[in-house]
């Protein structure tokens, strides 16, 4: 809701429609999609977008330990929505 985070990354290919929704308890949070990109994390997270991505890491790094709780394993193909806030 504060604008910080304007890229989503989720595994796998990317999917149909040009909307996004966030759902966390009783916040719902509809957003537009402006882009896609697809491939491996170390392409879609670098230093001049980590932030967008996970607003409270500190590096590249830190980011991407943040997605591998998530997810377990970061190898594979992901896909960043950037979104329109």
């Amino acid at each position: 809701r504060s604008g910080q985070k304007t890229i989503d990354v989720r595994k796998g290919k990317p999917r149909q429609g040009d909307r996004v929704l966030f759902v966390s308890g009783p916040h719902r949070l509809e957003l537009q999609i402006v882009d896609r990109r697809s491939g491996a994390l170390s392409d879609l997270i670098r230093s001049d977008n980590f932030r967008q991505v996970v607003p409270s890491a500190g590096s590249v790094d830190e980011a991407v330990d943040y997605l591998r709780r998530i997810y377990g394993d970061v190898d594979g193909v992901f896909t960043a929505y950037f979104v329109a806030c």
